[in-house]
């Protein structure tokens, strides 16, 4: 008797799951998904290098020219470059040790593509 109770509920209520690529998702909050970064405001510390598990991120090389009265330094910085999605495991360490916070998750989870060039970050 229990089991035709169950089936009648069911009967009369919505779906619990979504036509997936026609209904599109909304993911929760705090989403890991595309990781980006702001290359502007990037302080070339290289800490988020250092601290990725998967080695997923290239960083550049920048030459900045200080100079003071006569005296010319040059600084060599290493800004970040690109981030490779293909090899990001998004455990998000380098979001967390970013000091001016340029790295981020994005909402965007779609993210499979058979062109591996696609998948690099710049």
């Amino acid at each position: 008797m229990g089991v035709i109770i169950e089936v009648l509920k069911s009967l009369f209520k919505k779906p619990s799951t979504i036509k997936y690529p026609k209904e599109k998702v909304k993911p929760p909050k705090r989403f890991r998904g595309k990781i980006t970064f702001d290359k502007k405001g990037c302080t070339a510390c290289g800490l988020c290098r250092m601290i990725c598990p998967a080695n997923a991120i290239t960083l550049g090389r920048k030459i900045k020219v200080i100079k003071v009265g006569k005296i010319i330094h040059k600084q060599i910085m290493h800004p970040i470059e690109s981030i490779d999605i293909g090899k990001c495991v998004s455990c998000g360490l380098c979001v967390e040790i970013c000091p001016p916070k340029v790295i981020s998750f994005t909402n965007e989870f779609e993210l499979a593509d058979k062109d591996r060039k696609k998948l690099i970050v710049k």
